[in-house]
């Protein structure tokens, strides 16, 4: 889900599929979202349901097909402060078993004040968590992360 030219603190690493070589690559990407202002005056809670296909023409064994649901809730504290809290799972298969499928999921909150519309100051903490679905060459590249944050940005 892209949020303009604003850039984000942390999202989900891109994957370089090619591994360091070169080919063409096709881009499937759907994506559903529905928010809601409510249940209160203050708050939005938004969900989405993303579906994204990358097919290379010479690499194929690097083909993925990545699901990703996310879930938002955004309160606004201020006119210029909000407190979002969202959690994400991403699902990813790879065409080939050269490559192990895995399941991310993401929980972030994160306070953020923009007093004018240039300056953005933002506080944030995300918690990350990463599980093969599969043993591959004897080796299982699961993490669990935890990411804290402070992000000042100047906008033209």
């Amino acid at each position: 889900m892209g949020n303009g030219n604003e850039g984000g603190e942390s999202s989900f690493s891109i994957r370089s599929g090619s591994g360091g070589n070169a080919d063409q690559l096709r881009i499937e990407e759907y994506e559903i979202e529905y928010a809601l202002h409510g249940p209160c005056a203050r708050c939005e809670v938004s969900a989405s349901i993303m579906s994204t296909k990358e097919s290379y023409v010479n690499l194929t064994d690097r083909d993925t097909k990545d699901e990703k649901t996310k879930l938002k809730l955004t309160y606004k504290l201020s006119p210029k402060t909000t407190l979002t809290f969202s959690g994400t799972i991403l699902d990813t298969k790879y065409r080939s078993s050269i490559f192990s499928d895995y399941k991310e999921t993401r929980g972030e909150i994160k306070l953020q004040y923009k007093p004018n519309k240039h300056w953005v100051f933002s506080l944030f903490a995300t918690v990350e968590k990463r599980d093969n679905e599969e043993l591959l060459n004897n080796f299982r590249d699961d993490y669990s992360e935890k990411i804290q944050g402070v992000s000042i940005r100047y906008r033209l």
